[in-house]
C-alpha cells in the first residue's frame, strides 16, 4: 500500500523522473517511507550471487515487477514475501511510522575477500550526513537535472539519486544500453536536461573519444568524477572542453556511506609538478582522513600511509559478520570522544598542499574501471569450476591501449589433465581409453538408450543414477540443449570427471557425488581404476563374475569376426590378472525421492539408472508421488541365478507394469551370455512425444564450440554466471603450477605476462577489405602496430570500454556495426567480418579480396613497401636526409 502511494506521487508530479526505470526508484522510497531498511538486487548480476546476498540479508518481503517476477519467485524463501508494485494499489495515507537516526536504511553487497560477497549497512544518520555535506562541497544545485549512469545497486548511484528527488531535481535514469554504448551516451548528453552526472574517468574518456562534440558530451553544470584514478591528462582535457564546467574529484567507499572526501580538479589543485594524479580532496564537513604507517601512526606531507576514514560516515558494519566489521572497523585512535570509529580503506595516499592523493592499495583490493574487486571472490568462483585445481587473479602492469585488466592464472585439475577427444570432436575427461570408446559406441553411435519407444521432448528433465564419466548427459545435451540433465556418482575419482564434462558441455547440468539407495547411509564401495564401470557397493561385487563378462563380451566379438578379439581372449588370463582388484572407497547414499524433494524436481521425463546390480535399491527409494512424477525408465538389469539374482528381471517388470508402464528387455549382442539386460520403459497412456534423434553421432552446434581446448569463452562464460561481468577475469594464462615463494605462498612478481600468449599466437594478416579495416580499428583502439585476424580480444586486454569503442569506430568507419554484447562473443577480427557480412552483405568495408601479395604481408594499417622501394627510395635522398633518418632510427 505504501509503495503504491509512493507510485502515484511520482505521477501526480511531486516528484519528476525519466525512463522506464522509474518504478525501481518508488520502490527504493517506499520501503524507506515502511520504516525499512532496502536492499537494490540488481537483476544483470548472475542469479548464483544474487541468491548468496538473498541469504546472506535474511530478506522479509522482496519488491518486484512483471518483467522480473520469475526471478524474485526463485529467489525468495518461504519467509520472505513477494510483492508486485505493478499490482499494488496506492493506500489513501500511509501509517505513521518512526525512524531513528539509528536505523539501518540499506544494505550493499561489495566483493568479499573470502569469496563471499559482504553486505554493508548503512544507517540514516550516515546517509543523511552525507547528503548535506557532499551537496555543500559539491556545490549541488537545487531544482538540477540529474544523470544516472550507474547500477543502484552500487553506491556511485547514489551521488545523483538522493540529491535529485530530496532537492526538487530531475533524475536521468539512462538506460542500460545508452550507459554501455559511449556513442549512445554521448548523444543523450548532447541533448538539453543533465547539469549534473557523476561518472567513472575511463568511462567519461569513452564518451568522449566517441563524441562527434566532447564538449557537448559534459554536463551543463557540474561533473563528478569517482571510482578510479582521475588523470592530470584528463583534467586538462575537461578544461580545455569546458573551462566553466565545475569538475570534482570525489572519493570514499561504501563502508564511509558514498563519499568521504571531494576536490576541486582546476589548474590550481594539478599545479604541483609532484603530483600524479588529481587529488582526491579534502575530508566532508564532519569527517576525517587518518593517513598512519604500519604502527598506527600519522605520516607526514608526501609520505605514503593507509588511509582511515573516520567521523560521522562510518557505516555500521557488515551485516551479519561481526569478524570482518572487527578487523575493518576499528576504535579512532585519534578522536576526542569516546567510541569513535576509523574505516581502514586498505587505501595507500599521501597528504599533498592541494589534498589527499591516492597512491594504490596496501593489500590485494582491486579497483577496475570503478568496480571494487576482491581477488578472492573470483579466486573461490574459479576453483568452483572442475577443471581449475587452483587459480590467483591479478592486475598485470597495463599494456597496448587496454590499461589495466584483470588476469586469472590458473593450475588444471587433475581431471583437466586427462583429456581425450571422441570420434565426434567433443573432448572429455575420461578415466581409461578403452572405456571411453566402449560407452560411445553404446550411448552415442548406437544411442542405446532411445530405443523401444524412448525419446526426448524438447526441453527434457533427466535423472541419470550411476552417470561415471556422463557420456550420457552429454549426448543428451548433444541432441536438446536445453535439457535439465541431474547426473549422480559416487565414487570421487569418476566424479571428478563427471564434473568437468558436464560443466564444459551441459548448461542446464548438475553433478551430485551420490549414491542412490533404499536409505540414507555411509557404504563401501569397490572402485576398480581400470573398470571403473564395473565398481560399485562392496556387498554386490563379484569380481569372479566381472572377469567372465570380460571373456564373454571378446568371445562374442570373435563371432562378429574381431582378429584383435581373438589375440586378446588367448591372453586373457595374463591381461586379466589384477584388473579386479579395485580398492575400498566410502561413499554416502541417499533415497532418490529425498533428492527430487530437494531439487523441486516435479517431473522426469526419462530416468536413466546403471547402479551395478543395485538397481531395485535404486527403485525402492522412489516414493509414490515420484513414481508418478516418472514418464520413462531406462536401465541395466543384473539377473544370475549364480549370485542369487535369479527372477530379477521379472521382479523389476512386474513392478514396473503394476505402475502402468509398458516394459521391453533385450539383451545385447556383444553381451549374450552375462548378467546384463536392458530395460526400457514407456507409459502407453501418457507418451513423451519428440522429435526422434537421426545420426545419434551429431553434436548440437554450441557444444561444438566448447569443444576448443579449456581456455578463455568457457571459463569466461562459467563465471559469468557466478560474478558480475567487471569481476570476469580477461584472460586466463594457464600454468603447471603458481610460482612460490620461500614461504610457499604465491609470488606475484614471477607471474607471466598474459601477453605472451597473444604475442606467440601465429599472425594470420587480413584477406579482403573489411578484414584490413577492422585491424586497423584494433589497431587504434590496442595502440598496437600489428593485428591479425585471429588475434583474442581479451587475451590482447580488452574489456568493456574497449569493446564500446571498437563498436563505435566500426560505426564511423563502415556505417555499419555489431551490438557491443555480441562483441564479447566474436572475439577475433575474423568472426566479426564474419558476422558484419551476414547482416549488412558482402560489400561492407568496400568488398572484394586484398592482393595475395598485401594478404600474406600487411600486418599494419597500411602496405609496407618492399626492400627494393627503400633501397630506390634511399638513393635519392641527399646526405643530410639520410643523416636524419639515421638518427630517427636510431
Amino acid at each position: 500500500r505504501r509503495l503504491g502511494r509512493f507510485t502515484s506521487s511520482l505521477w501526480s508530479g511531486k516528484v519528476a523522473v525519466t525512463a522506464l526505470a522509474a518504478t525501481v526508484v518508488a520502490a527504493l522510497f517506499g520501503a524507506l517511507e515502511a520504516g525499512g531498511a532496502y536492499l537494490p538486487l540488481d537483476p544483470a548480476q548472475p542469479t548464483a550471487r544474487l541468491e548468496r546476498m538473498v541469504a546472506a540479508a535474511g530478506l522479509a518481503h522482496l519488491v518486484t515487477d512483471a518483467a522480473h517476477a520469475e526471478l524474485a519467485a526463485s529467489l525468495a524463501d518461504d519467509a520472505c514475501r513477494v510483492h508486485r508494485l505493478d499490482r499494488v494499489e496506492p493506500a489513501p495515507e500511509p501509517p505513521a511510522v518512526t525512524v531513528a537516526p539509528e536505523n539501518l536504511a540499506y544494505v550493499l553487497f561489495t566483493s568479499g575477500s573470502t569469496g563471499e560477497p559482504k553486505g554493508v549497512a548503512v544507517e540514516h544518520r550516515q546517509l543523511s550526513h552525507y547528503l548535506a555535506a557532499a551537496g555543500s562541497r559539491l556545490d549541488l544545485p537545487p531544482g538540477a537535472g540529474y544523470g544516472l549512469v550507474s547500477s543502484l545497486a552500487a553506491d556511485l548511484g547514489l551521488t545523483m539519486l538522493y540529491p535529485a528527488l530530496l532537492g526538487a531535481g530531475r533524475l536521468h535514469l539512462v538506460d542500460e544500453e545508452t550507459v554501455a554504448d559511449p556513442a549512445k551516451l554521448g548523444a543523450y548528453m548532447a541533448e538539453p536536461g543533465v547539469d549534473v552526472l557523476k561518472i567513472v574517468p575511463s568511462h567519461l574518456e569513452a564518451v568522449l573519444d566517441a563524441a562527434e562534440d566532447p564538449a557537448r558530451a559534459l554536463p551543463r553544470r557540474v561533473l563528478v568524477l569517482g571510482g578510479e584514478t582521475f588523470s592530470l591528462e584528463l583534467a586538462a582535457r575537461l578544461r580545455e572542453l569546458a573551462p566553466e564546467l565545475a569538475v570534482h574529484n570525489h572519493y570514499g567507499p561504501t563502508e564511509a556511506t558514498v563519499g568521504a572526501l571531494a576536490g576541486p580538479a582546476g589548474a590550481a589543485a594539478t599545479a604541483d609538478p609532484r603530483l600524479r594524479s588529481v587529488p582526491l580532496g579534502r575530508p566532508l564537513a564532519g569527517r576525517g582522513a587518518h593517513l598512519v604507517d604500519g604502527e598506527g601512526r600519522r605520516v607526514p606531507t608526501w609520505v605514503g600511509g593507509e588511509v582511515l576514514l573516520a567521523g560521522a560516515g562510518v557505516a555500521r558494519g557488515y551485516l551479519g559478520r561481526p569478524a570482518a566489521t572487527a578487523e575493518r572497523f576499528v576504535p579512532d585512535a585519534f578522536a576526542d570522544s569516546p567510541g569513535a570509529r576509523a574505516y581502514r580503506t586498505g587505501d595507500l595516499a599521501r597528504h599533498t598542499p592541494a589534498g589527499v592523493e591516492f597512491l594504490g592499495r596496501a593489500d590485494q583490493q582491486l579497483n577496475l574501471r570503478g568496480n571494487r574487486v576482491e581477488p578472492g571472490e573470483v579466486e573461490a568462483a574459479l576453483v568452483e569450476h572442475p577443471g581449475v585445481a587452483r587459480a590467483v587473479v591479478a592486475v598485470p602492469p597495463g599494456d597496448n591501449g587496454a590499461g589495466p585488466r584483470l588476469v586469472a592464472y590458473a593450475v588444471p585439475s587433475p581431471a583437466a589433465r586427462r583429456l581425450t577427444v571422441l570420434p565426434n570432436g567433443l573432448e572429455v575427461a575420461h578415466q581409461n581409453a578403452n572405456e571411453s570408446e566402449y560407452l560411445y559406441d553404446e550411448i552415442f553411435r548406437d544411442a542405446c538408450y532411445l530405443q523401444k519407444g524412448v525419446t526426448l521432448p524438447e526441453e527434457p528433465v533427466v535423472v541419470d543414477v550411476g552417470a561415471n564419466i556422463g557420456i550420457f548427459a552429454l549426448f543428451v545435451a548433444s541432441h536438446r540443449p536445453r535439457a535439465r540433465v541431474y547426473s549422480f556418482e559416487p565414487l570421487a575419482p569418476i566424479h571428478a570427471s563427471l564434473a568437468y564434462n558436464v560443466a564444459r558441455y551441459v548448461p542446464g547440468g548438475r553433478t551430485f557425488q551420490l549414491g542412490m539407495s533404499d536409505r540414507e547411509a555411509r557404504e563401501s564401495f569397490t572402485f576398480y581404476p581400470r573398470h571403473t564401470m564395473m565398481s560399485g557397493a562392496a556387498r554386490y561385487q563379484r569380481p569372479e563374475t566381472e572377469e567372465r563378462v570380460v571373456r564373454r563380451f571378446l568371445e562374442n566379438r570373435i563371432e562378429e569376426g574381431s582378429e584383435e578379439a581373438s589375440e586378446l581372449l588367448a591372453e586373457s588370463e595374463e591381461l586379466l590378472a589384477g584388473r579386479f582388484q579395485g580398492r575400498s572407497l566410502e561413499v554416502r547414499l541417499r533415497r532418490l525421492s529425498d533428492v527430487l524433494d530437494e531439487l523441486e524436481v516435479e517431473r522426469v521425463d526419462l530416468l536413466k539408472v546403471d547402479a551395478q546390480r543395485a538397481e531395485m535399491d535404486v527403485l525402492a527409494g522412489l516414493d509414490e508421488k515420484h513414481w508418478a512424477a516418472v514418464r520413462q525408465l531406462v536401465m541395466e538389469v543384473h539377473e544370475s541365478e549364480e549370485d542369487g539374482s535369479g527372477g530379477r528381471l521379472d521382479r523389476v517388470r512386474a513392478e514396473l507394469e503394476g505402475r502402468g508402464f509398458q516394459v521391453e528387455v533385450e539383451q545385447p549382442a556383444l553381451l549374450e551370455g552375462t548378467d546384463r539386460y536392458n530395460l526400457w520403459a514407456v507409459r502407453p497412456d501418457d507418451p513423451v512425444t519428440g522429435e526422434p534423434v537421426v545420426d545419434g553421432e551429431a553434436v548440437a552446434p554450441e557444444l561444438l564450440a566448447a569443444a576448443e581446448e579449456l581456455g578463455q569463452g568457457e571459463l569466461r562464460s562459467f563465471l559469468r554466471r557466478r560474478l558480475p561481468e567487471p569481476m570476469v577475469p580477461s584472460a586466463v594464462v594457464w600454468l603447471d603450477e603458481l610460482p612460490l615463494n620461500a614461504n610457499g605462498k604465491v609470488d606475484r612478481g614471477r607471474l607471466p605476462d598474459p601477453s605472451e600468449a597473444a604475442r606467440q599466437r601465429p599472425h594470420v594478416p587480413p584477406r579482403d577489405d573489411l578484414e584490413r579495416q577492422l585491424c586497423e580499428i584494433w589497431q587504434e583502439v590496442f595502440e598496437v602496430e600489428r593485428i591479425g585476424v585471429e588475434d583474442d580480444f581479451f587475451e590482447l586486454g580488452g574489456h568493456s570500454l574497449l569493446a564500446t569503442r571498437v563498436a563505435a569506430r566500426m560505426r564511423e568507419r563502415l556505417g555499419a556495426g555489431l551490438p557491443i554484447r555480441r562483441l564479447f562473443d566474436l572475439t577475433t577480427v575474423a568472426l566479426q567480418a564474419e558476422a558484419l557480412k551476414a547482416e549488412h552483405g558482402e560489400g561492407l568495408g568496400g568488398g572484394g579480396e586484398l592482393p595475395a601479395a598485401t594478404a600474406q604481408a600487411t600486418p599494419s594499417a597500411a602496405v609496407e613497401p618492399s626492400m627494393d622501394d627503400l633501397l630506390a627510395e634511399l638513393e635519392e635522398m641527399s646526405d643530410e636526409e639520410a643523416a636524419a633518418l639515421a638518427e630517427e632510427v636510431h
